[in-house]
């Protein structure tokens, strides 16, 4: 299907302006008009795609898609961390939600913001129920994947932080995966 608008023609109308002007740094929806109602992460990857795999719309697609193929990946690595044996399930419940699979299919920040903020949360689990030896490693990625939800949505994408902090601030630690 073609491009929707607003929304998808938006955030393609900005993607396209980048690639065109070579400007990735200041998003514009013209030549005269700066557009900074977004994070750039969302412009950067329709861009980066599309670049990649030409001009169309199954190309500024593509980082929702995978966006939603990660975050069905990462529930099975979160299962197999807190629920070993149900990683499978996890994922397939995951990947068949109608909701999820629907936004797949659209050009938003949200589901690049889910997959960001899913890379995070992956890490947190990692980081507090893995083996402890590699706790830091993990706590590097839960704070890249917050920084890239920053940078996919703006302050809303560090929401989750508060709730990873307010489980570690309640829950005792068994000393796996603490230093």
């Amino acid at each position: 299907r073609g491009i929707w608008d607003p929304d998808e023609g938006r955030y393609t109308n900005v993607a396209m302006h980048m690639l065109d002007s070579g400007d990735w740094l200041v998003p514009h929806r013209s030549e005269e008009v700066a557009h900074w109602t977004k994070p750039p992460l969302t412009y950067w990857a329709i861009a980066a795609s599309v670049e990649v795999f030409g001009r169309n719309p199954w190309a500024a697609r593509f980082p929702a898609a995978l966006s939603y193929l990660l975050c069905a990946w990462l529930c099975f690595r979160m299962a197999r961390r807190l629920a070993p044996g149900s990683e499978r399930l996890a994922a397939l419940v995951f990947a068949t939600m109608l909701l999820p699979f629907g936004a797949a299919q659209l050009i938003t920040t949200d589901f690049l913001l889910a997959a960001c903020e899913g890379l995070a949360l992956w890490g947190s689990v990692e980081a507090r129920f893995g083996h402890g030896r590699h706790a830091r490693r993990w706590l590097a990625l839960m704070w890249a994947g917050f920084g890239l939800a920053f940078l996919a949505k703006g302050p809303p994408g560090l929401l989750p932080l508060l709730a990873v902090f307010v489980f570690d601030a309640l829950t005792p630690a068994d000393g796996a995966g603490r230093q």
